[in-house]
């Protein structure tokens, strides 16, 4: 298993313990770190991010790749984005889906890319804060309270939750059972009601869904907590 550390590196558990395993090291730029690690399997593994360039007055996005014996960086243009977020749709495509913001004084722009592994397609901007997320093997894109599906090129609008609390991410096991995050806890949606089931002021980072269970990861303040939740 995978994870994000602070400040900017990688940690692994191998079943027994957790342990420092990779710290990106970029001649000519500072503060390297990750967003978000990913993988569908143990030599397959993507990890994005960004750098800043001296003094930290601008920055660059990053993605690295583990082949199951070291992580390379992937050779992309310069884009002036921070990775946040990095999913694929194993049904659908073979592509990646990666998330990143881009801070401008003037107000920051959500972007969504198309990953083939080499090449970056920009696929969405706008000022309002996106997310890809995996389903059984589906994509969705949720910006703001709105979850779309990418078809023929184009986000296309599949669910309206704008009269609800919902404001976060999505993690599920079909389209009819699902969960994300709300304004008031945590939240699922069965297929026709979408509900807070766990009232809590988590901040959530990640999930684990399994056939009869889930894990939140997220943190309350500055403590880090995981939320447990199985079926009756």
């Amino acid at each position: 298993m995978w994870a994000c550390s602070s400040p900017g590196g990688l940690i692994h558990y191998d079943g027994n313990k957790w342990s420092d395993f990779f710290e990106p090291v970029i001649s000519g730029y500072e503060h390297p770190g990750f967003g978000d690690v990913w993988g569908d399997s143990p030599n397959n593994i993507y990890a994005v991010g960004s750098v800043d360039y001296p003094g930290g007055l601008n920055y660059i996005g990053i993605i690295y790749h583990y082949d199951g014996n070291k992580w390379e960086r992937i050779n992309i243009p310069d884009i002036k984005v921070r990775f946040y977020n990095v999913r694929r749709g194993a049904v659908e495509s073979d592509k990646y889906y990666i998330s990143g913001t881009r801070f401008e004084s003037t107000g920051d722009t959500g972007k969504i890319y198309e990953f083939d592994g080499q090449n970056l397609k920009e696929i969405y901007q706008g000022t309002i804060v996106n997310m890809a997320n995996e389903m059984a093997g589906k994509m969705y894109f949720t910006i703001g309270k709105f979850i779309y599906k990418y078809q023929n090129g184009k986000l296309i609008l599949w669910k309206d939750f704008s009269a609800t609390d919902q404001a976060g991410k999505v993690w599920g096991r079909s389209e009819k059972d699902f969960f994300t995050e709300g304004y008031h806890g945590l939240m699922h949606y069965n297929g026709t009601d979408l509900q807070t089931i766990y009232t809590t002021d988590l901040g959530v980072y990640d999930a684990m869904v399994f056939p009869d269970e889930i894990f939140f990861v997220g943190k309350t303040g500055m403590t880090p907590v995981i939320v447990h939740g199985k079926l009756k």
